[in-house]
């Protein structure tokens, strides 16, 4: 599994090796290579694919959750999804919860963003239950020996080495080949031309069809990202 350490190493043997070899880089200047990588991440925080299910199985694990956005919550006892929570702005959520503490099968959240919660209505009544909550977690800084995020590709992961390599360069004032920079620019391009398409879109609330041999959309539209 890939860590922080590992990415910042690869990035400083890609620039600063071809000047000198360095079998073991410098403390600070590993200490360094991590503040920039956290600044780098944070620059292409919206770049890194998302939509990734998280399992709750105590309600009170809703609060402080680390989302920045919120797809979608599911409630489900023993493996049997119950229902697909409706999501709620804070005024229309306040107006629903009028019982405190009710209890029952949960059918309503509201996301607050300033904090990162999810709250539900009504709370559940099973004890055995499940919250699924699709969505973007921060990613938060990471330490020298944090792995990468799971959900990080390998395309993204070689874009960051090349262009914290590159800004090392700078800071080292080593060289930088043309060989590496055309590597680099069409990384950098490929990340940013990237964009994650939702497979499995309900085109039938979008597009709706009564007639049930067909679709109810233009799949060619869906299969090509939106750009049919």
């Amino acid at each position: 599994m890939s860590t922080a350490k590992s990415l910042v190493e690869n990035a400083f043997y890609l620039s600063l090796n071809d000047e000198v070899w360095q079998p073991a880089i410098e403390t600070g200047m590993m200490t360094s290579g991590l503040t920039q990588l956290n600044f780098l991440l944070d620059e292409l925080r919206d770049k890194i694919p998302y939509t990734f299910q998280y399992e709750f199985t105590d309600v009170s694990d809703l609060q402080n959750t680390q989302f920045v956005m919120v797809d979608s919550v599911t409630y489900s006892i023993n493996g049997v999804v119950i229902s697909i929570l409706q999501s709620e702005n804070l005024v229309r959520f306040r107006e629903i919860d009028i019982v405190n503490n009710l209890v029952g099968i949960p059918a309503f959240y509201w996301f607050d963003e300033s904090t990162q919660s999810i709250e539900v209505y009504p709370l559940p009544a099973n004890p055995q239950y499940k919250f699924v909550v699709n969505g973007r977690r921060a990613l938060g800084v990471l330490a020298m020996n944090d792995a990468l995020p799971t959900n990080m590709p390998l395309y993204m992961q070689n874009a960051i080495q090349y262009e914290l390599a590159f800004r090392f360069c700078g800071k080292y004032n080593a060289e930088w080949s043309q060989t590496k920079e055309i590597t680099r620019q069409q990384l950098m391009k490929g990340l940013m031309e990237k964009q994650v398409i939702d497979l499995t879109p309900n085109t039938d609330i979008l597009f709706p069809n009564t007639d049930a041999n067909y679709p109810g959309a233009p799949w060619f539209y869906w299969l090509s990202g939106g750009r049919g």
